[in-house]
Order: structure tokens, then sequence, then C-alpha cells
């Protein structure tokens, strides 16, 4: 907290000295002419702490703001945004002190940004050491810190704080693609026949549909229509991440394109064993509760690959995704079929991410598909 005091100059006028302390602990004070310039710059320091409210006194050449600070912007923006999940509204607060946003920008009022402060950001990011990997901060990251710091300056125009955006536009670390690991059918194979059998089923589905992780594990007997020749799967739901990180609450997919629904072999729905009840899930862990990733990679992934030896360099579950569509682009499948299959929110997504693998276009259809799973024998019946 800062103190206020007043002064007596020689000449018996009077002048009024602000105290408190910086952040490195040391006491220091400003002095000011009249006693209520000095009470305005002890609550913006109560506020937004001596260091902050020293850079605010510098910029705003005697006028006021009553802007929020980044880090109140931050509380304004998820509580309007009905549509983020408590995990990802943690994920945001995460991002802004691991950046350093919040320490070196978070205690300024939001309209006092400049595009200086940005690009000294940025700067202090790339000379930051990863405490993960030890190395550089990844151009990715850094992209993806500053996504959420333009977000919440253009919220704060939108809300009428400040004029103008001074994220945009700036200079970022560009960002090299990393070579996309395809598995072979060999690979695939090997690991399907390395699996945990009674995952063999999970892991035909995921490889066949390319869905994602938090929309197969949210699937519902309900949501296979076996009576259609061929059977039909629905996607209108997944696991999104609840408080603490936990992958506990079910929610839309992804993007709206994510509700989609499309044609499975017929092999596929008959090797996922008998429907449980309609709002049961297809996929369950050895408990009967949903599969939990970081369990499956650990305990099942981890060793299947080991085990098939498919380890330089290991793929992800993830990669399953990129197998299913790799698959249905080296049988000549259209672009535009697989972006919609995959639920992506457009086709430039699809083209991005898969473009330099496609082959000449031909015909194909759902034996492309089909062909996956002869890859791999007829699951054994699994007692439990």
């Amino acid at each position: 907290m800062a103190s206020l005091s007043r002064r007596t100059r020689s000449d018996g006028s009077h002048s009024w000295r602000v105290e408190g302390r910086d952040s490195t602990g040391a006491t220091t004070s400003l002095t000011f002419a009249t006693e209520h310039e000095a009470l305005d710059h002890m609550r913006v320091v109560d506020r937004l702490g001596w260091d902050a409210a020293r850079t605010y006194l510098e910029r705003i050449e005697g006028h006021h703001t009553d802007a929020p600070t980044l880090s109140e912007a931050l509380t304004d923006y998820v509580r309007r945004a009905h549509d983020i999940t408590d995990g990802t509204k943690d994920d945001y607060r995460r991002i802004l002190d691991r950046s350093g946003l919040t320490s070196r920008l978070g205690s300024l009022p939001i309209d006092l940004i400049t595009e200086d402060d940005v690009h000294d950001w940025i700067g202090h990011r790339r000379n930051t050491q990863s405490a993960r990997t030890g190395g550089p901060i990844s151009a990715k990251t850094i992209r993806n810190e500053h996504a959420l710091l333009s977000t919440l300056i253009e919220h704060a125009v939108r809300r009428g704080w400040t004029q103008h955006n001074p994220a945009k536009g700036v200079r970022l670390p560009e960002m090299r693609r990393a070579e996309m690991l395809v598995l072979t059918n060999e690979q695939y194979a090997a690991i399907h026949a390395a699996m945990d059998p009674a995952y063999q089923p999970f892991l035909e589905f995921l490889a066949v549909t390319g869905t994602r992780w938090g929309e197969a594990t949210a699937l519902q007997w309900g949501d296979i229509n076996a009576r259609t020749s061929p059977p039909r799967v629905t996607i209108n739901r997944a696991w999104k991440k609840g408080k603490a990180g936990a992958w506990a609450v079910e929610g839309f997919p992804k993007t709206s394109a994510g509700n989609r629904s499309f044609t499975v072999p017929q092999r596929l729905v008959e090797r996922l064993g008998t429907p449980g009840k309609r709002t049961d899930l297809v996929f369950q862990g050895a408990t009967g509760r949903p599969i939990q990733h970081t369990n499956f990679h650990a305990r099942k992934w981890v060793k299947a690959c080991e085990d098939a030896g498919v380890l330089d360099p290991r793929p992800r579950v993830h990669d399953l995704r990129h197998y299913m569509a790799s698959t249905l682009l080296s049988a000549g499948v259209p672009m535009h079929a697989i972006s919609r299959r995959l639920g992506h929110e457009s086709i430039t997504t699809t083209v991005g991410t898969y473009g330099h693998l496609t082959p000449d276009m031909q015909a194909a259809g759902l034996d492309t598909m089909d062909s996956v799973l002869a890859l791999t024998p007829t699951r054994p019946e699994v007692t439990t």
C-alpha cells in the first residue's frame, strides 16, 4: 500500500509525497505539487503496483483512464464468453502468467499498452528458455500467446475501452511446420497387433473414422445407426476440459463443423461388440469410466508402439487421424469429402494440413476405409 505525506518547502508552500515499494522491494517515492494529484497517483499505485503506476504516469500526459487492466479484461472476456469451458478459462489465465504478459503488461490499463510494449514482450519471449525442453520457446507457443493478447485487446476495442489494437500487425516469429508423421499400413497393423485386445476396437475406430480423441471417447451407442446400409455414425459431443485440467465436461465438438454424420464399414460396427443402452459410452476404461488420454497413452499406447518397434519417432494417438486422412487421399477421395469427415471448419484447414499428400483424384469410396480393417484380424473374444 502506498502512503501519503505533506512536505513543507523553504518558502512555506507545500508538496505531497507518495511512497511505496517497487518490484524489487525497494522503497521509492514521487513528489506532486497538489494533494489531488498525489491522491490520484496513490490510488493508481494501490491498484496497479508501483512500477506499472510509474509507467501509467509517464504515459497519461495529464488525462485519466478508466480502462481495465489486461488481467481485468481477461476476467470480463471469459465472463461474457459463455461457450468457453472452465478448463479453457484456467488455460487462458495460465497462458497470461506463463508468457510474462501478466508481469509485464497485466497491471497496465489496456488503453495504455503500445505496439512497442508488444514488440518488447515478443523479444522477451524469444529469449526465454523453455522450462520443459531447455531450448528456446517455440514460435508456435509465442504465436498462441500473442493470439490471446490480441483477442483480449480486440475485446477491449469492442467494449469501448481503447481505440485500436496494438497487437495487430506486429511481426511474429516464423513457424516451421514440423514434418507430419504418417503411419504406414505395416506400422498401423503392428501397433494394432501389440495393443491390449480390449482396446483394439477403439484403435480401429480412431484409424477408420479419424475422429478426435474427445469425440471418440464421448461416443454413445445411440450415435451409431446400424440399421442403415452402410451404418452411420453421428458426432455431436466431445469431452472438454473442466476445472484443474480434468476432462470431465461433455460439450459440443471443437468446431461447428464438428457436428457431423458419416458412414462407416459394417465390419467396424461388428467389431465394436454388443451395443449397450443408447446413452452408454461405446468406449470405456477397465472400470467402466471414460477412457482417460493420459492413462491410455502411458499404459497402452506407448507400450504397444514399443512392442511393435514403431519408435523413431514414436507416433501420437492423434496421428491415427492423419493416417485416416492420408489413406483416403492416397485412394483419391476428394479433399472436400475428407474435410467434412474430419470436421474441419474450412477446407482451407484440410488443404493446409494434407495438401502435400494429395495424389491425382480418382473415384474411391467406403471400401477404402474397409481396407484398413482388413489389415488386422478379427478381434478375439475378451472375457472380463
